[in-house]
């Protein structure tokens, strides 16, 4: 008991001291209350709920076809996504100079410099405009709900993608252009492989910030509870129901950490194959 008091005693009188000293300390005590306030307390909230008015089964069962159908338009989009970002990061990656990289980079990123629900309007008045012109119904399709998705989350496949292709030695490059090898096979035997990593990024990224979206659906599609966003704000503004809205939160948050889960073993397997 008095080695705990003693021990209690330096930590309570060095750890003050030592954030005036070192900046470190301040940072991370600081990122630390951000993380309990804004993850783990909503997640405690959730579950407090949940416990409080019991497991709705009926609001699972009448969930499921939003869920399916919010976990494949999530997995179209990053599909999708990834596949735009390949080719964009590979040019910027290898044909681009240094300064011409910055500028795309920033072009890249300046759109999330703008909020969602002002790009999706932007998107919206242009896809009437296209309207107009060909005379095809466009907004309010799910054409318009994957135009929505692959736009406003395809740069966050492109920054990961870029940064690990930027990350790989020149010499396996050139080495494959002295065997013979021409742009594809480049692309698909070297460079994908080794940026294997950055593809995985830009996946967990598109996915998981596009199973949860509730604003494109809600703009570019028209349609209330299409998506799982959009049930769970119904759910939580619309009727009250914090219970039921819980509920699809936490499951919302499994089927999310399951899809980690799996990415992360795939990931872990084929860094032990290269």
């Amino acid at each position: 008991m008095n080695k705990l008091s003693l021990v209690l005693k330096k930590i309570f009188r060095v750890y003050p001291l030592q954030i005036f000293k070192d900046p470190l300390y301040l940072v991370i005590g600081i990122a630390s209350i951000y993380i309990i306030i804004f993850l783990y307390l909503p997640i405690i909230v959730s579950i407090t709920k949940i416990l409080a008015q019991g497991i709705s089964v009926d609001i699972v069962m009448s969930s499921l076809p939003v869920l399916w159908r919010s976990f494949v338009i999530a997995l179209i989009s990053t599909a999708i996504s990834i596949a735009i970002a390949i080719p964009i990061s590979y040019s910027l990656s290898f044909y681009l100079k240094d300064k011409e990289k910055i500028i795309v980079s920033v072009l890249i990123i300046a759109p999330y410099w703008v909020g969602t629900l002002l790009k999706m309007y932007s998107l919206a008045y242009l896809l009437l405009i296209l309207e107009n012109i060909t005379n095809q119904r466009i907004l309010y399709t799910e054409t318009s709900l994957y135009l929505g998705m692959i736009y406003n989350y395809t740069p966050l496949a492109i920054i990961p993608i870029y940064l690990a292709m930027e990350r790989i030695d020149r010499i396996y490059i050139d080495s494959a252009r002295i065997l013979g090898a021409k742009t594809l096979d480049l692309i698909f035997r070297v460079v994908l492989p080794i940026s294997y990593p950055g593809l995985i990024s830009g996946f967990v990224l598109v996915f998981t910030g596009s199973l949860g979206e509730m604003i494109v659906p809600q703009v570019l599609l028209g349609s209330p509870r299409y998506m799982l966003g959009q049930w769970i704000y119904e759910l939580t503004f619309t009727f009250r129901r914090f219970g039921d809205a819980s509920l699809l939160s936490l499951l919302y948050l499994i089927l999310t950490l399951v899809v980690l889960g799996y990415v992360s073993r795939r990931n872990g397997a084929r860094e032990i194959i290269l």
